[in-house]
């Protein structure tokens, strides 16, 4: 029958799936493990590990630094990138597309390039590795996420709603503060969103660039540079939690502005 799709891919999409997700669903099994050795079937079912988790200074040091990194570089480059986002579409001036370009850069350079680079040139101005240094090197790729969801958003919109306000008597400052900013809302809550879940779960820069703080990830990887413990599964469990409930968000927000949109478009 036309249209019908073969089983094979139906096969091989679940195959997939499982590949990808089944690590992590043995990960969150053995979290509640009984024994500290992950032997399989299970011993029993336990939230000790969990308990011990919570108990953890370090760890709770480690989750509430993640969690200040996480929101400093995001307002920042919330900041930065949707200004640059504005000014990209706004207005012209020579090096236009270098900028976006530029930009841009950080997701395509890996995070290991990045570390290293930013580290080099710490070291060159004599800074001290610390959380500013931390902060600094997730905001470099962060700009790029505010400016490439933003700059698409403004593109959509145009320039007619901004116009409108200015012929109705408001300086150009006004018309973004009451024209263009309240219709980059939903865009803005889900760039922050994904830029958070971006910031928590990032190692490859935070490798370089960390002084005597660890975030969650780093004291993941130090944590098991000694074995795999239920702790570590416990902790790599929240982690995953935490970074799920921002990509929920993102996800709503995410369909809000495709019917936005749409709504946009319609007569």
């Amino acid at each position: 029958m036309a249209g019908r799709r073969p089983r094979g891919l139906w096969v091989f999409a679940a195959l997939a799936l499982v590949f990808v997700y089944a690590p992590i669903a043995v990960m969150v099994l053995f979290s509640f493990n009984t024994t500290e050795i992950a032997v399989w079937p299970m011993r029993g079912f336990t939230f000790d590990w969990y308990g011990e988790m919570v108990q953890s200074e370090k760890i709770r040091a480690a989750f509430l630094l993640s969690v200040r990194v996480a929101l400093i570089a995001t307002l920042v480059a919330g900041v930065l990138g949707t200004t640059l986002a504005y000014a990209a579409h706004r207005f012209r001036f020579p090096g236009k597309r270098l900028l976006q370009r530029i930009v841009l850069m950080p997701l395509v350079v890996p995070g290991v390039v990045t570390g290293i680079a930013l580290l080099t040139v710490f070291d060159q101005i004599q800074v001290q590795l610390s959380v500013t240094t931390i902060v600094l090197g997730h905001i470099t790729f962060l700009i790029a996420v505010f400016f490439t969801t933003v700059f698409a958003r403004l593109q959509g919109l145009g320039t007619h709603i901004e116009r409108a306000a200015m012929d109705l008597g408001a300086s150009e400052a006004r018309a973004f503060f009451v024209a263009v900013l309240p219709n980059l809302r939903t865009t803005l809550i889900g760039a922050a969103v994904i830029a958070f879940t971006l910031s928590f779960d990032e190692i490859a820069v935070t490798f370089f660039l960390t002084g005597t703080q660890n975030t969650v990830p780093m004291l993941i990887y130090s944590m098991l540079r000694t074995g795999l413990t239920p702790t570590v599964n416990a902790l790599a469990t929240t982690s995953l939690l935490i970074s799920l409930v921002p990509i929920a968000v993102a996800a709503a927000v995410g369909a809000r502005i495709a019917r936005e949109g749409r709504a946009e478009v319609l007569p």
